[in-house]
């Protein structure tokens, strides 16, 4: 699967793939969520979500696998600006790792500063994985309070 000389460059297609995106929303994703198998839902559990058919985007890989939805959102989780992606590419449908990695470096140039790629959840509750992210990111913002606390302190 070769690109085409005017999308060679990587950092040209994600760049174009963000105005789209911000075209539809100024929001700034501190966290990125990349859903395994059976996680689409959370995606609709997004508060003011903006949501993308990843087809419509330029320069994304689509999802062959089955189950894979291909839907980017942009949107709060417990007040927390967030970006899901619900089907994402692989590298055994053929892709080259520019293709396969593409959502994730969109994602961070979004803004996003902490990734949480969740694995299939077939086996699993999506309640409960939707409690799981909710802990971890008052986990993270706990910690940088925490970080930020400290630093205060010491001056």
């Amino acid at each position: 699967m070769s690109l085409s000389p005017e999308t060679n460059d990587i950092a040209a297609r994600v760049n174009e793939a963000v105005a789209a995106i911000r075209a539809r929303t100024p929001l700034v994703p501190r966290v990125a969520l990349t859903l395994g198998s059976g996680l689409g839902g959370v995606i609709d559990a997004l508060d003011d979500a903006v949501t993308f058919p990843t087809r419509d985007l330029p320069h994304w890989p689509r999802s062959t696998v089955a189950g894979h939805a291909g839907r980017l959102a942009l949107g709060h989780w417990q007040g927390v600006p967030v970006v899901a992606l619900s089907g994402r590419s692989h590298r055994y449908e053929g892709y080259p790792l520019d293709r396969v990695t593409f959502a994730v470096r969109v994602m961070a140039a979004l803004g996003a500063q902490i990734a949480d790629l969740a694995r299939n959840a077939s086996w699993t509750n999506a309640v409960l994985l939707a409690l799981a992210v909710a802990a971890w990111i008052a986990l993270c913002l706990g910690v940088q309070f925490l970080v930020t606390w400290m630093a205060g302190r010491r001056r």
